[in-house]
């Protein structure tokens, strides 16, 4: 009976995350359409500060802080209300991760990293000449296992980040200064527990087409 249940388990993830994986090209099909007809897009890329953070806390384990993070991507722009309220449709390729160690040993520091495609949505206005604050969400698919296997059972993870985001405008691109927040569990496993993403990204919007 167990392993039937195993089998049915495995069934089950293996056509979550196919339908996961079928929404996330439809949305990014949606994203090229979009982009065809946007006022404003171009290429982004910057860095980040990432970290992942145990939403309970385990006696064996600990997360060390912030590390260096890339991204690359791509995002569209429509404007409406005089060019007030904006909405981005942005398309990234990155990393996160950290550094994690067991507590109450002289274990060294190991490195959890991880790569993800995501897209998200970004919601802004003009608050001052030049001046945006926004919100949003994004839907990050990470293309490997984060850590080794040995604590991290899952081969893949979905993640839906929070965003909230300032931005300042020059001539030719735009600053973008994110925090996003991780909602969904990125790890599952006894020792280290339930894991979420927190970014602190910089960014660079460069809106080459218009």
């Amino acid at each position: 009976d167990r392993s039937v249940s195993r089998g049915l388990g495995d069934v089950y993830k293996r056509q979550l995350l196919m339908k996961t994986i079928t929404n996330l090209i439809f949305i990014a099909l949606l994203f090229v359409t979009a982009s065809l007809s946007a006022q404003e897009h171009g290429p982004v890329l910057g860095g980040s500060l990432g970290t992942l953070h145990e939403k309970v806390s385990v006696v064996s384990s600990n997360f060390e802080g912030y590390k260096l993070h890339y991204h690359i991507g791509y995002a569209y722009r429509q404007y409406w209300g005089n060019r007030k309220f904006a909405m981005d449709g942005i398309a990234l390729f990155g990393s996160q991760g950290t550094d994690y160690q067991a507590f109450n040993s002289d274990s060294p520091k190991y490195s959890v990293n991880g790569k993800y495609l995501s897209i998200g949505t970004v919601f802004s206005y003009e608050c001052f000449s030049n001046f945006r604050l926004g919100v949003g969400a994004d839907v990050a698919w990470y293309v490997n296992r984060l850590g080794a296997s040995t604590y991290n059972s899952k081969k893949n993870a979905i993640d839906i980040p929070i965003v909230a985001r300032v931005s300042y405008t020059l001539k030719w691109l735009e600053l973008q200064l994110s925090y996003k927040q991780g909602t969904c569990n990125l790890m599952n496993t006894s020792g280290v527990g339930k894991v979420t993403s927190r970014n602190i990204q910089f960014s660079v919007f460069m809106p080459i087409f218009k």
